[in-house]
């Protein structure tokens, strides 16, 4: 973490059960797996246009109201379920996703039982084949108690 706002640490802490502050990331040593970047307001109004023309050289995503990731062109979650799918010779008539921002949109391709929450972000609504309850209304939940009791 490269802030040391406590408004900030106070959000961080929702996602990410252990962190570092860091004076700088110039001295950071390590390999860096991804840039997560908080705005208080809106991820994809105020960073999305002033990082979106790295996508030729990364994956961008706005990964809810408040975060966009940066990362390698293959860390994303379709590409961690494609190979589960490949591993266990799953098809995506077997597969179930669920989603509600953008980082969810290369899974959710991947499913043919693909849920957007009521929550979600336009684009993933339009990506998903089935709808379901926001996050708060426990939709995941929702339909795999359906899917146990059929």
């Amino acid at each position: 973490m490269a802030s040391d706002s406590e408004e900030f640490k106070e959000k961080f802490k929702e996602y990410y059960a252990e962190y570092e502050v860091l004076d700088s990331l110039r001295n950071y040593e390590d390999d860096i797996l991804k840039i997560a970047i908080y705005h208080f307001e809106s991820s994809e109004n105020y960073i999305y246009p002033k990082v979106k023309h790295l996508e030729s050289k990364l994956k961008v995503k706005v990964s809810g109201e408040n975060w966009l990731d940066l990362s390698h062109n293959n860390a994303h979650k379709g590409h961690a379920l494609k190979k589960l799918q490949d591993m266990f010779n799953i098809s995506s008539s077997e597969t179930m996703a669920f989603g509600d921002f953008n980082n969810d949109l290369e899974m959710l391709a991947l499913a043919d039982f693909s849920f957007a929450m009521a929550n979600a972000h336009p684009n993933v609504t339009k990506a998903a084949n089935y709808r379901t309850k926001s996050n708060d209304e426990f939709g995941v939940e929702t339909i795999l108690d359906k899917l146990l009791e059929s």
